[in-house]
């Protein structure tokens, strides 16, 4: 799928701390490459802290917090991995809220390993078509279409 279909949109980050370095800052460079805009949103501000596996890695900046954000302001939303991340976020009405709303409005949500484990499975994925690959390709997830995640 062509690059360009991605330039402009406006795409969420969601996380807290505990999410997978790499699972954050590989597809937000990724993204930004390809002509997205990006915000870090968290349940709180200020920084929150990454991993490498069982280790701390680097901290980023939250730039939005969950209390701030409108989703009807995000064209898609990504999740992010992180075994703590993705406990935390599933307990957090707020962050339950703006993934469900993101997918009322069928707007692509991509989540990555533990990243499902942030929403309620189940009925989240109730009905929905699913795309899986073994390697990420975050604007193949992006272009999938309006909501969905297509084989």
């Amino acid at each position: 799928m062509a690059e360009s279909n991605i330039k402009g949109m406006h795409v969420a980050i969601l996380a807290t701390d505990g999410f997978e370095q790499a699972e954050l800052t590989e597809p937000k460079k990724a993204l930004e490459e390809a002509g997205a805009i990006t915000t870090i949103l968290a349940p709180q501000g200020g920084d929150i802290q990454g991993m490498r596996h069982h280790d701390k890695s680097e901290k980023v900046t939250v730039e939005q917090t969950l209390d701030e954000a409108d989703p009807s302001r995000f064209d898609a939303v990504l999740l992010p991995g992180g075994a703590l991340n993705a406990d935390a976020l599933r307990v957090i009405k707020k962050a339950q809220e703006f993934i469900q709303e993101m997918d009322h409005q069928h707007k692509p949500v991509a989540v990555i390993c533990h990243g499902p484990g942030s929403s309620s499975l189940p009925s989240w994925f109730e009905g929905a078509r699913l795309r899986v690959t073994i390697r990420f390709r975050m604007i193949s997830a992006m272009t999938a279409g309006p909501g969905r995640i297509e084989k």
